[in-house]
């Protein structure tokens, strides 16, 4: 993986466990809407109850919250950035496996 890419945005959407969208900060008042799966999570597929349960757990600490994320190239099959979601000095990638809701992806 390269290394990541820093910047500013704005949680706009959860749509899993480990995919939400973004409105990212790419500077000079310039702004760009984003799919971005989490990077290096795997949380369980949304006809789960599991699945159901870690998408409200990230809803409730990241929907309309601003963050900074680091984004790694490529972009996945689906055309999502893979990412990282930091909500202050907390990973919330490694947060999500900590607290049950994912397990590390295995490529």
């Amino acid at each position: 993986m390269e290394v990541p890419y820093t910047y500013n945005a704005e949680v706009l959407r959860v749509i899993d466990g480990d995919t939400v969208v973004i409105r990212v900060d790419v500077g000079f008042r310039m702004f760009a809407e984003m799919p971005m799966r989490l990077a290096f999570i795997n949380a369980p597929e949304m006809n789960t109850q599991g699945g159901k349960d870690a998408k409200l757990f990230l809803e409730r600490f990241v929907d309309g919250m601003r963050v900074v994320v680091k984004t790694y190239k490529p972009i996945d099959k689906y055309g999502r950035y893979l990412g990282t979601i930091y909500l202050g000095e907390t990973n919330v990638n490694t947060w999500m496996i900590q607290s049950g809701y994912a397990g590390e992806y295995k490529e």
